[in-house]
């Protein structure tokens, strides 16, 4: 839900969005995938926090689905229910409920506690008789119950995770996995035959703040690879003969800046400099206190009394007064975590693998305090800088002389995790607080586009992003358009490869691409309908499932086991998919189903998908099983039936309908069965 209220916010949803829309996927992990733990959220449903929901944790999780793990908060989430919401008049009461309903381990803390404030709520809850030795031990087993199951009382010769080799997660194995992923996941939206690029193409412009960025591949609660691929050196590496000039062309997003000068930085005291504070952790933690001249961890001399291996955070605290007045980006370029605060705002709040701003307006001479703090994640050698830059985001002139100048282009524009991370303070318009209030491209980012597309060379578009986007300009003026996400440590190889032809695109759409955002209710009504590709009537820029490819695909001998079923029996489906185009390539067979007239039923739902790797000419038969539950729809009242009726089935490489080659039948199913929730 929405991220500026999800603290506080009572959502109303129905028995019948529940059932149809927001339970499934979990569902689906706990009782088929036996997922051992879960976690509890900040909202409140239906008049009860989350973390002490009766329907979520008691009746869903325990009784429907029989789950015998463990739920842990999320983090803050149990104090949300005595702060935020309410629901209890104290936080003792309120852990005390939490416990009592299903929540098992509280995340009470980002980082290490202090203090005994993450357990003393509790211990006052049992004094004060708001919480029961029973429940206390009832979470205790289900705690120590994954404790052991994980080995963390055996002696280490007995543990197998205490054997696995670190270099296995960095090996040439896992690197082409990684390669292998980013490559199925690439999209082709559109292609009007230039892709893919001659590898004798002589001059290539790449335009985009986001071309020779490495954290955009990673999205957010990642890992940190040893390297990762840009898209920027995967065109090099990919096109070694070609003449490759890089303009990024836009300020936005593109994180320039030079670190902070010393003369605008004072202390509390009136100082030069900032006050800082060095945590040094290891068998005895201790905290080393002083001034410094600016903040450029790594590169000033490093203070003799803090070893640098044992660092594990930083604050600088003092004033900052600019000598210019205008927006700027400030922010941290570093290895670790980090927030920058000015005044009053937050300007950043994340893990910062490279770097990090947010922007603000600084007015000439007029003094504002500075907090800056960096967390060592201990990946090399510490290293945070706190610097700037005036905000000018128009597009440079040098991007479209770049393209006058090359056989293709090749821009590089979308999102970034830090623009639609979770609730993180973004001072751009469109967005809020990690939300998106626009499904256009940022407006720098088009206006770049526009630029570059004006010299009339052949133009490419590469998307990166985590959400939809609407691009419908993009969409009828650029010669292609290539859906690439955050492609992970190996992205930017597996852009280059799909832009040479050397992997055929085969990635589908998992989600619908609307014109607008003003297609779509608001965002705050929790109902489906007039949303998703389940029910939504519009026209999509383009729909849930659609990907082109570099060959074509032909679907025929759809066989159903049997036209009429009994309700509750399972049916076994097959088709023959070809391969009818000029080379190999990865065909993704999409199964929808089409539901009787019953109220509550969806448009239509997908129910199962196969990708299928077919040479040139090559035919194979791909087979689904539909069980009671794929066959199943959510009737108004939140009923889950097999219902009676006629039902329509599609095989194909997208949606029936779209304009993707598919093939259907028809069969009809006799009785009625409700399915358990």
């Amino acid at each position: 839900g929405p991220e500026p209220v999800r603290h506080f916010a009572d959502e109303d949803i129905s028995r019948h969005a529940l059932e149809d829309t927001y339970l499934p996927a979990f569902r689906a992990a706990i009782v088929q995938g036996h997922a051992g733990s879960i976690m509890c959220a900040y909202v409140a449903v239906n008049g009860q926090p989350a973390c002490a929901n009766r329907f979520l944790l008691q009746k869903t999780l325990r009784d429907e689905w029989h789950f015998h793990g463990y739920v842990v908060s999320d983090c803050d989430a149990v104090h949300d229910i005595f702060s935020g919401h309410h629901y209890r008049p104290t936080q003792p009461e309120a852990s005390a409920i939490a416990l009592e309903r299903g929540m098992d381990n509280e995340c009470a803390d980002f980082g290490t506690p202090h203090g005994d404030a993450d357990y003393m709520p509790f211990l006052k809850a049992v004094q004060e008789g708001y919480l029961s030795v029973s429940a206390l031990n009832r979470t205790l087993v289900r705690l120590f119950t994954a404790r052991i199951r994980l080995g963390l009382f055996d002696p280490s010769s007995m543990v197998p995770y205490d054997h696995i080799n670190p270099d296995q997660l960095n090996s040439p194995a896992h690197r082409r996995l990684a390669l292998r992923l980013a490559d199925e996941s690439m999209v082709l939206l559109k292609n009007d035959g230039v892709l893919p690029l001659r590898r004798s193409v002589r001059r290539i412009a790449v335009v985009g703040p986001l071309a020779d960025q490495s954290e955009v591949l990673l999205g957010n609660y990642s890992g940190m690879p040893t390297h990762v691929v840009t898209v920027l050196e995967g065109l090099r590496a990919e096109f070694p003969h070609a003449k490759i000039t890089y303009v990024p062309g836009t300020q936005f997003l593109s994180h320039q800046g030079t670190v902070v000068p010393a003369a605008l930085l004072s202390t509390a005291g009136g100082k030069p400099g900032l006050d800082v504070t060095y945590h040094v952790g290891g068998a005895r933690p201790r905290t080393i206190s002083g001034t410094v001249a600016r903040i450029d961890l790594g590169a000033t001399q490093w203070p003799a009394s803090v070893p640098r291996a044992a660092l594990t955070g930083v604050q600088w605290s003092g004033y900052f007064t600019p000598d210019r007045s205008g927006y700027y980006q400030v922010g941290v370029r570093g290895n670790g975590t980090a927030s920058v605060t000015i005044g009053a705002e937050s300007l950043i709040n994340s893990y910062v693998p490279g770097t990090d701003v947010g922007q603000i307006y600084l007015h000439k001479g007029r003094r504002v305090s500075l907090q800056v703090s960096f967390g060592h994640r201990g990946a090399g050698e510490p290293r945070a800088a706190l610097i700037w830059e005036r905000v000018d985001n128009r597009p440079n002139p040098a991007a479209l002389a770049a393209a006058r100048r090359a056989d293709v282009v090749i821009a590089v524009v979308g999102l970034t995790s830090r623009l639609e991370s979770e609730q993180t303070p973004v001072h751009e318009p469109g967005f809020d607080d990690g939300d998106r209030t626009r499904l256009a491209l940022p407006r720098p980012e088009e206006a770049l586009v526009r630029e570059v597309a004006k010299s009339g060379k052949p133009l490419v578009v590469v998307l990166m992003n985590g959400s939809a986007l609407a691009v419908p300009w993009e969409k009828h003026h650029a010669d292609a358009i290539l859906e690439a996400w955050y492609g992970g440590e190996q992205g930017g190889a597996a852009i280059a490869a799909t832009l040479s032809g050397r992997n055929d695109p085969s990635g589908r759409l998992p989600l619908t691409f609307y014109r607008s955002v003003y297609q779509l209710p608001n965002f705050e009504n929790y109902s489906m309908r007039g949303r998703t590709y389940r029910y939504f009537k519009g026209k999509p820029l383009w729909p849930f499932g659609y990907g082109l490819s570099y060959t074509r695909f032909k679907f025929t001998d759809l066989r159903l086991a049997r036209t009429r079923v009994q309700a509750g029996e399972p049916l076994d489906v097959s088709v023959k998919v070809t391969d009818t185009g000029p080379r190999a390539g990865d065909e993704v067979a999409q199964l929808y189903l089409q539901f009787p007239a019953v109220p509550g039923a969806p448009l239509r739902a997908l129910r199962g998908f196969a990708r299928v790797h077919l040479a040139e000419g090559q035919s194979r038969r791909v087979h689904f099983k539909l069980t009671r539950r794929d066959l199943s729809m959510v009737t108004e009242r939140g009923r889950i039936v097999v219902a009676p009726g006629r039902y329509t089935l599609s095989v194909g490489g997208g949606q029936p309908g779209s304009g993707a080659p598919s093939v259907s039948r028809h069969f009809r199913i006799a009785g009625e069965v409700t399915l358990p929730d």
